[in-house]
């Protein structure tokens, strides 16, 4: 295939994946009971203030909010808040601006979930990276709640490239390798990253970061690692 057949292909590719993000079914999910939800990073460092907080990602925080609400009014109770957490002098600085420094508040959940009646139900634990499972125990909370029977994993939050695709390709990986048939279901509207155009990037030193289209790209990658891309989840009781 010479250049021009290639570049011809990845406009198909994209006008493809365009409607195909565009045409994502609801999730219907029967046993509330067997479900968890993760939300990765809603913390005010991405979502309001800081070098990386983001429109964007501020924008998630009523459909989180709602995503939450209907869960706990179905009657799910496992809930992991993942919360980025760095050092003063961390070593993710080399890649990123500094953000989330432990103390400086940026790091904390957004105050509309941290204050949710139902918050004592949720498991914060603070991130040190871009994998929640590292150097945390999440990736036994998520084993040992795979191995309990849940059934569904619910992620939620930001960035869809980033600590949320890590998070389901865990979650995904790890159902996988135990050989259980749990769902990981990413919704759309409750997913999202940043942008950052190629002039803004070059001004600041930093690479470009196109969001919609790695919003897009990455909610593709995860469809190909078997985790379900939806517009929405809704909990039955019945």
């Amino acid at each position: 295939m010479n250049r021009a057949d290639t570049g011809q292909e990845d406009r198909r590719f994209l006008e493809w994946l365009r409607d195909w993000c565009s045409n994502r079914p609801v999730a219907r999910i029967a046993d509330p009971e067997r479900s968890a939800v993760v939300v990765v990073d809603m913390v005010n460092g991405f979502c309001k203030t800081g070098n990386l907080a983001s429109e964007r990602v501020g924008s998630l925080i009523g459909p989180v909010v709602d995503v939450l609400k209907r869960a706990d009014r179905a009657g799910v109770s496992r809930f992991l808040v993942a919360e980025d957490t760095h050092r003063p002098d961390d070593k993710e600085f080399s890649a990123f601006p500094p953000h989330c420094v432990r103390g400086s508040g940026e790091e904390k959940t957004v105050e509309e979930i941290a204050s949710l009646p139902f918050a004592g139900k949720f498991r914060f634990f603070s991130k040190p990276s871009l994998d929640l499972t590292v150097c945390t125990d999440a990736g036994d909370q998520i084993r040992g709640w795979i191995e309990d029977g849940v059934s569904a994993f619910v992620v939620v939050g930001d960035c869809t490239d980033l600590c949320v695709y890590q998070a389901a390709s865990h979650t995904r990986m790890t159902t996988n390798a135990l050989n259980r048939d749990a769902r990981v279901i990413v919704p759309q509207r409750a997913v999202d990253t940043y942008d950052l155009s190629v002039e803004e990037g070059a001004a600041l030193g930093a690479l470009p970061h196109p969001g919609e289209l790695l919003h897009r790209v990455f909610q593709y990658h995860l469809a190909l690692l078997g985790c379900e891309v939806v517009s929405d989840v809704e909990w039955s009781t019945e």
